[in-house]
């Protein structure tokens, strides 16, 4: 699997930078609220259209026939096996509602280990004036502890279909608490829609099996699982563990934003309005070993500290402050991927992925 940080390098640098016993019926509304520059339907606690209000060319950002708002887990208890479930499949058996004015949807699944209850997970979405929220919840409901190992969202946006200009391309940063995602037209015409997570959800792996593309808030057991076959993945894989039902951390809760932006200028003030990180970097991600490179970040957070994977073959030195910008120099001595790690905020991070190469005349020696 390629580098998530790969895998978003080229646009990076363009921008500078089972249920209730009586389930509820399937529920469909289209909502688009008073001044919103959202318009949206919801069907069964999931958004099956998403398209912006004042889009003239009525764009599609998810996929036709396919529900975003679906969550996988992966949780097992102490000393046992993993155990997924998947809320997809879930369907059929979940508990959903819808509020009077059609901007708000809850859907609820119980998650069963055999014929006891495991798990319940509450997801929701709120389409607000400039933004639309999605909220997860998950809850132990066994009288012992369970390891969240995996827990990842799907995101069935449209860039498959090809159907005329109206898919969309995606682009992705996964980079703990500064990840975001942004979805565009291939011709460029605004809006692109962005999505961030919120404080307290970071984003960690990604993975995109049978064109499921989904991201991880968690991802130890599908880390462990990828490491088996060869994945080098370099961004650490973690777990959470629920206390007991009725005890203090039995629950986890997450959340993401999504916005418009009206081009790559305007993904980096979303991203610097609502609490990331805009960053630019010159001259790239891959830089010579005798040369050095600078970036800056912007944002509305406390800067604490950039930290270097291997701090003996770095020197980063601070440049002071350009307007909202942070400025610093780096320079590493050792070939090969470089992960600096920036510390911001209320104990978030976030990680930058450099690769130093040879020398510029060393690599065109070896290859004259």
């Amino acid at each position: 699997m390629m580098n998530s940080f790969s895998r978003f390098h080229f646009a990076f640098l363009i921008i500078a930078l089972a249920a209730s016993s009586v389930p509820s019926p399937a529920i469909a509304l289209e909502s688009a609220p008073n001044n919103s520059r959202f318009k949206v339907k919801f069907d069964s606690g999931a958004i099956v259209s998403l398209q912006s209000a004042d889009d003239s060319f009525h764009t599609e950002f998810v996929m036709p026939n396919r529900r975003l708002g679906d969550a996988f887990i992966r949780y097992r208890k102490k000393g046992g096996e993993w155990k997924s479930a998947d809320s997809s499949a879930l369907k059929d058996s979940g508990v959903y509602s819808i509020s009077d004015d059609g901007e708000k949807c809850s859907a609820t699944y119980q998650i069963t280990n055999g014929d006891s209850a495991a798990l319940e997970l509450n997801i929701g979405f709120s389409a607000e004036k400039s933004s639309v929220i999605w909220t997860l919840k998950l809850e132990n409901k066994t009288g012992e502890p369970l390891e969240i190992g995996d827990f990842a969202v799907s995101l069935p946006m449209n860039s498959a279909s090809r159907r005329g200009s109206s898919w969309v391309l995606k682009h992705s940063f996964i980079s703990g608490d500064g990840s975001f995602l942004f979805w565009m037209r291939p011709d460029s015409a605004r809006p692109y829609l962005v999505m961030m997570p919120r404080a307290g959800t970071h984003l960690e792996y990604w993975d995109a099996r049978n064109r499921n593309y989904r991201v991880f808030i968690h991802s130890a057991a599908a880390g462990e699982e990828a490491k088996t076959h060869g994945t080098n993945w370099r961004q650490p894989n973690t777990s959470v563990t629920l206390s007991p039902s009725g005890t203090s951390g039995d629950a986890c809760a997450y959340g993401f934003q999504f916005h418009w932006a009206n081009d790559y200028d305007g993904v980096r003030e979303t991203l610097f309005d609502n609490g990331g990180i805009d960053v630019q970097v010159v001259p790239g991600m891959t830089i010579p070993s005798d040369l050095t490179a600078r970036f800056a970040l912007r944002t509305k957070q406390k800067i604490h500290s950039v930290g270097a994977e291997f701090p003996e073959a770095t020197e980063i030195k601070s440049l002071g402050t350009n307007g909202d910008y942070r400025l610093f120099q780096v320079k590493f001595s050792r070939l090969g991927e470089n992960r600096l790690e920036v510390h911001y905020g209320d104990k978030r991070s976030m990680f930058l992925e450099f690769f130093s190469a040879e020398p510029i005349e060393t690599l065109i020696k070896k290859r004259g």
